[in-house]
């Protein structure tokens, strides 16, 4: 069996725009303001914002996005999960959201999602 893609992505995997508020060497302020979704940063390259600092090795950091891509409406989540995203990124939305059908029936239809999550 395939391992799974795993967090935290490489950063040179991470939009350039979006490399300054999840840079763990960046501080930690704007690593915070981030997960509490409080930065310029909509649909897919919210979602994988907000996947990539529950890695943060900041507890408050991950816990912040965590609860914040919890509580996402579904009118960003369910798009985000058509885009063409980091695969750990989408494994990391499919154990959060392993509960949610849309979420699932979406991410089993892009082609950018790890055949080891779909797996799973």
């Amino acid at each position: 069996m395939l391992a799974p893609p795993t967090l935290p992505i490489p950063m040179d995997a991470v939009p350039q725009a979006l490399r300054r508020f999840v840079d763990p060497k960046g501080p930690a302020a704007a690593r915070m303001m981030a997960a509490r979704g409080m930065v310029p940063v909509k649909g897919g390259d919210l979602v994988l914002l907000l996947v990539q600092l529950t890695a943060d090795a900041d507890s408050g950091v991950s816990k912040s996005a965590a609860d914040t891509l919890r509580a996402l409406p579904e009118g960003v989540l369910l798009p985000a999960c058509n885009e063409a995203l980091h695969p750990a990124v989408f494994h990391e939305v499919a154990l959060r959201f392993s509960t949610n059908d849309d979420v699932l029936e979406r991410l089993a239809q892009n082609h950018a999602v790890a055949d080891a999550t779909i797996a799973v």
